[in-house]
């Protein structure tokens, strides 16, 4: 039986999706666990059947299907994408941006357009932010490392929070996408709906377990798992993603504006 690779990143906020999946030790799945940047080259390079890639992702490649009703967003403040820098935002001139991120460093760069309409210079480095911070005016940070990451006498712009204040609507960290190409069994993208509807129902397990593991307390990862990420792909999401789309496409960053294409859709 040929087994389906499934891509997932390894943050704490796909571990409601992760972990009932892993235990479930499916035969014919394949479980590869990277950052999102990785994660988009491996599906890219056709060395994933399907994955959770960053959102830009899905707007570079007409060759890939969406899986309906499951993303990892945020309405608001999420708290785990965050521009740290030693200046005010309008000041900034040079950004280090963390190198396994793809879609915060694209809607950092609507952000600076919409409000200031101009872009700094912005390099790409491994997530070692105080070294970022040493050579550059300011540091985008992403994943479980902002857990950790001290925020005393830095300016600090949580870049969810910053989308939500100038378009009111979610933002789509990360859609679950499946090459065109593949033939996948309906039951895999049924499994892993469900993996997800159980770890969402075993937050208070997966938060004790999870703050062990990064240092945090019970209570700050429940309330990270429980209210600032979303798992559902719906309406609210779907207006989101568009609207980053549109925004990035007006502004250049992607060649044109894609449409949402599902899964079992007849397109």
């Amino acid at each position: 039986m040929k087994k389906i690779k499934f891509g997932c990143h390894n943050f704490l906020n796909s571990k409601p999706i992760l972990i009932p999946l892993i235990e479930k030790n499916i035969r014919n799945l394949e479980i590869i666990q990277e950052s999102p940047a990785v994660l988009a080259s491996l599906l890219r390079r056709k060395k994933l059947d399907l994955s959770f890639v960053p959102s830009i992702e899905y707007a570079k490649n007409s060759d890939y299907l969406l899986v309906n009703n499951i993303s990892i967003s945020s309405l608001g403040a999420v708290n785990t994408v965050l521009l740290t820098s030693k200046t005010k935002m309008e000041d900034i001139k040079t950004v280090a941006a963390d190198n396994r991120s793809l879609s915060s460093i694209v809607l950092l760069k609507v952000l600076f357009k919409e409000k200031f309409n101009r872009l700094p210079f912005f390099s790409h480095t491994e997530p070692d932010y105080e070294k970022m911070l040493s050579t550059n005016d300011a540091a985008l940070i992403i994943g479980d490392n902002t857990f950790s990451f001290e925020r005393t006498g830095k300016i600090i712009h949580d870049l969810s929070q910053e989308w939500f204040q100038l378009t009111g609507k979610p933002f789509v960290h990360a859609l679950l996408c499946v090459r065109k190409e593949v033939e996948l069994d309906q039951n895999i993208i049924k499994t892993i709906l469900k993996s997800r509807d159980e770890g969402l129902a075993s937050i208070e397990q997966i938060s004790k377990d999870e703050a062990r593991t990064l240092g945090i307390t019970k209570e700050k990862c429940a309330d990270y798992l429980k209210y600032k990420i979303r798992y559902t792909l719906g309406n609210a999401e779907q207006e989101g993603l568009k609207e980053f789309f549109s925004l990035a496409f007006s502004h250049g960053f992607i060649k044109s504006k894609p449409k949402l294409n599902f899964i079992g859709d007849d397109n």
